[in-house]
C-alpha cells in the first residue's frame, strides 16, 4: 500500500511539474469584447470592469476597469483582454466576468469565454447583460 501511494504521488508531482511549464497562450495574446447598450434599455452604462472568474485555487485579477458613458443605442470601444495560462494542468485563463455599472449604481454581469480570433459582443438589454 505504501509503495502504491508513493508511486501515485510521484506520478502526480511529475504531471504537475510538466504542466506548469506549458503555456497555452504566447505572451501578448489577447481577446476582444464590445459592450452594446440597447436602445430600449433606458439606462446609461457608467463603468465596465473585466475580471478573471474566481476559482477555488485562484482569486480574481482585474484586466479592465474604466469609467465610460455609453448611452442607450451606443457601444463601447473594443476592450482588449489579456489571455494567460494558469499553469495548473495546462488550464487557461480565458473565462472572464464582465460587469457593467449603470447610472443608478446597479450592476449586471456576464461570464464569457474569450479567444484570440473572436470578438465577444455583449448587450445590455435593460435588465441583463447577455452575449450575442
Amino acid at each position: 500500500m505504501k509503495k502504491t501511494m508513493l508511486i501515485t504521488v510521484l506520478v502526480l508531482l511529475t504531471i504537475l511539474a510538466v504542466s506548469c511549464t506549458e503555456s497555452n497562450y504566447p505572451n501578448g495574446s489577447s481577446g476582444n469584447a464590445i459592450v452594446h447598450n440597447d436602445a430600449a434599455s433606458g439606462k446609461t452604462i457608467t463603468r465596465i470592469a473585466v475580471t478573471s472568474v474566481p476559482t477555488l485555487s485562484w482569486g480574481t485579477s482585474t484586466y479592465y476597469n474604466n469609467r465610460v458613458s455609453i448611452l442607450p443605442n451606443s457601444k463601447s470601444q473594443i476592450i482588449e483582454i489579456e489571455l494567460r495560462s494558469s499553469n495548473i494542468l495546462g488550464s487557461r485563463w480565458n473565462i472572464f466576468r464582465v460587469v457593467v455599472t449603470l447610472d443608478d449604481n446597479s450592476t449586471a454581469y456576464k461570464d464569457i469565454r474569450v479567444f484570440e480570433d473572436i470578438v465577444n459582443n455583449l448587450r445590455f438589454d435593460g435588465v441583463n447583460l447577455v452575449e450575442d
